[in-house]
């Protein structure tokens, strides 16, 4: 059977947030491997999705190759056919009207929607309205900034609009839209006011308001001053639309659309060069603008995986410097990293982002080694993240199969979205060409998947993905030293010192280094502390064929998220044998594949798939008045008792059942059945 029809119906959330579901929203991948310290984006080509491709071919100055680059590359349904069109055309105006090199201002007819149109034309009356009550003064001057620019110029939508002010407050210039409006009888309900905070990096005051059901931010722009030991700045004052654009993480963010005069305007000079090319460019000095805010480097590292987009070697060269991982590690809240971290896992392609991490040597970093403790196993490495993070992408990619989907694209492209970052990446090259035909030869064995795997939910791959960045704290233990000393002074406390020495570290790190929620760090840990047992099942499995309460019990004892469980299972037994492997030695990943085959479709043969949610057949007061007996911690027993024989006779009825419980002896006082 095939398995595009595994999922019978995910295609419904597959159109809501495909971008997710699959390993990028581009189709067109790019290969990110390291030659000279530049990231190169090197195109595979697929002709399924050669319509409105738009590639030009860019020369590095740094280095001696050429890099191809994607100026277009959306999932190709019709509503994105129709942006990609778009792109080409306002890129190709770009390219036609306007002289790209040293370049500040641009004329582009951006297309704006309904709202936005609404919005700036609004703007620009009040402004003639200021300009007619003072028409000595010079016009207020107002841009629309950040990443809208990026993304309406790349054919996205963007309901994240900021607009900056050169010579008024925030909260001064809503007050004279709400007087404008009122004239026109139009009430603005009202002006969130923001105070200057400098302890929570808010230095100058913004203003927040609704304009036609959009919030819109008010602020004003400005220049930053930044000391050694901090990432929110000492000092911030007004600037000038150059000083707000250097300021910025990238230039590609520091794009402004001016309202009054319907322009681009570029200041650094290399934001519209650079979103052409697909670069990731800091617009001062990398090291001069990670000093600042080391947060940076964490936000491109976001940005180069949503858009495949190539990183400077000015970046590369900067994130390596000791000193810039000394200021990440000591000016980053927790929280943070957390935020920045699960953006990148719900973006177009959490592979990339993960090898990303790991490749320029941040993953140490970001989920930290636990402070006084002394870990007692040995310690994973980054590099199992990334074998991990593409198996299990593989494996989503195989089972949220569509009609129009090629599978193999699926693999084959993932691979090459995050294949490794290396220095000696000629040597690479023919390793990875015979990984490549190897992943074909996976690929058709995935294809046999059981058909029938329940769809997964947003939540549930995000999940999965922040597992797969866990793995290599799976066998790792630590013991509490200080816990241990106090305990050590007193005999009695024997058993309590022993529990405090040897813990799981996974819910410290998802808890302390990235401040995932409880519950997200409960369902981590608990997917991957049940990787032994599911290994032990399905070999079981294989053994003897499980009966039908043994395996209700254990999809009832893995809960709701079992398929979740397997999944990671199967991925790590998977993990090992991906690169290491040979041609010849192929049998093993194949025979695994087989073996959850197996345990699968005995699960849904016996018809558990939805076991967990089967309720007792016999509530506890049928049973106290079937047993004459008075409720008490035996009611436990006797109604797992029922479930038990529930799951041996799934056609079995209530009398049946109290037949059966009746003839069984009752538990013992220490819950056990005589």
């Amino acid at each position: 059977m095939k398995l595009i029809k595994i999922l019978s119906n995910i295609k419904q959330l597959s159109k809501r947030s495909k971008l997710l579901l699959f390993p990028s929203p581009y189709p067109n991948y790019s290969l990110y491997s390291l030659r000279n310290n530049n990231i190169v984006r090197q195109q595979q080509q697929k002709n399924y999705f050669s319509v409105f491709h738009k590639v030009s071919k860019i020369k590095n100055r740094n280095s001696k190759f050429i890099s191809t680059k994607i100026l277009s590359n959306i999932q190709p349904n019709k509503q994105n056919q129709d942006q990609m069109i778009y792109q080409q055309k306002l890129l190709t105006e770009i390219k036609k009207n306007n002289k790209i090199e040293n370049q500040i201002k641009y004329q582009i007819n951006i297309k704006f929607n309904e709202t936005e149109s609404k919005i700036c034309n609004l703007l620009r009356e009040v402004i003639e309205s200021l300009k007619k009550r003072d028409p000595e003064l010079p016009p207020v001057e107002l841009r629309i900034v950040g990443g809208w620019v990026r993304d309406k110029l790349l054919g996205y939508e963007c309901n994240d609009m900021d607009i900056a002010i050169d010579r008024m407050m925030g909260c001064e210039f809503c007050n004279e839209i709400n007087d404008y409006l009122t004239l026109q009888g139009v009430d603005l309900n009202r002006i969130h006011k923001i105070e200057s905070n400098p302890d929570k990096s808010k230095h100058l005051e913004t203003a927040t308001t609704k304009l036609f059901e959009n919030e819109i931010d008010f602020v004003n722009l400005r220049n930053e001053e930044y000391n050694e030991n901090s990432r929110i700045p000492n000092k911030v004052t007004f600037g000038t639309p150059e000083q707000d654009a250097y300021r910025r993480d990238a230039t590609i963010n520091a794009l402004f659309y001016n309202i009054n005069t319907d322009e681009i305007e570029d200041f650094t000079k290399k934001g519209i060069p650079d979103l052409i090319q697909g670069i990731i460019r800091t617009p001062l000095p990398a090291y001069e603008t990670f000093r600042d805010d080391p947060l940076r480097i964490i936000r491109l590292i976001r940005f180069a995986s949503r858009f495949h987009f190539e990183i400077v070697d000015d970046i590369l060269n900067s994130i390596k410097d000791k000193r810039i991982k000394e200021a990440l590690k000591s000016k980053i809240s927790r929280e943070r990293f957390g935020q920045e971290l699960d953006k990148m896992i719900k973006g177009p392609d959490p592979v990339l982002s993960i090898e990303l991490i790991c490749k320029l040597g941040l993953y140490e970093i970001i989920f930290c080694p636990i402070p006084d403790y002394t870990q007692i196993r040995n310690f994973g490495n980054s590099n199992d993240v990334i074998k991990f993070a593409k198996i299990l992408n593989w494996i989503l990619s195989t089972l949220i199969g569509d009609d129009d989907i090629d599978n193999n694209h699926h693999l084959n492209d993932n691979n090459s979205s995050s294949s490794s970052i290396d220095n000696n990446s000629n040597n690479n090259n023919s390793s990875n060409n015979h990984i490549n035909s190897n992943i074909d030869y996976i690929n058709n064995n995935l294809l046999h998947l059981y058909p029938k795997i329940p769809s997964q939910s947003s939540q549930d791959i995000r999940i999965l993905y922040l597992t797969s960045l866990l793995i290599p704290y799976k066998n790792v233990q630590y013991q509490d030293i200080k816990a241990q000393q106090h305990h050590e002074k007193s005999e009695k406390n024997e058993k309590k010192r022993r529990k405090t020495e040897d813990m799981s570290a996974i819910g410290y790190v998802t808890r302390a280094s990235v401040k995932l929620s409880t519950a997200d760090g409960d369902m981590v840990e608990r997917l991957i502390n049940n990787i032994n047992n599911i290994m032990n099942e399905v070999g079981k499995n294989e053994e003897i064929i499980l009966d039908r309460k043994s395996m209700g019990l254990f999809i009832r004892e893995l809960g709701s998220k079992w398929i979740n469980s397997i999944i990671i299972t199967l991925a790590y037994e998977l993990m090992p044998e991906f690169y290491n492997i040979q041609k010849e030695l192929w049998d093993k990943p194949n025979e695994i594949i087989r073996k959850y085959n197996n345990f699968i479709a005995r699960i849904y043969d016996l018809g558990l798939q939805e076991c967990y949610e089967e309720k007792s057949i016999l509530n506890g007061d049928e049973v106290i008045k079937l047993l004459n007996i008075k409720p008490g911690k035996i009611m436990k027993q006797i109604l797992a008792s029922v479930i038990e024989w529930q799951l041996e006779n799934p056609n079995g009825n209530k009398e049946q059942c109290k037949k059966y419980i009746k003839d069984l002896p009752l538990p013992s006082t220490d819950g056990q059945i005589n």
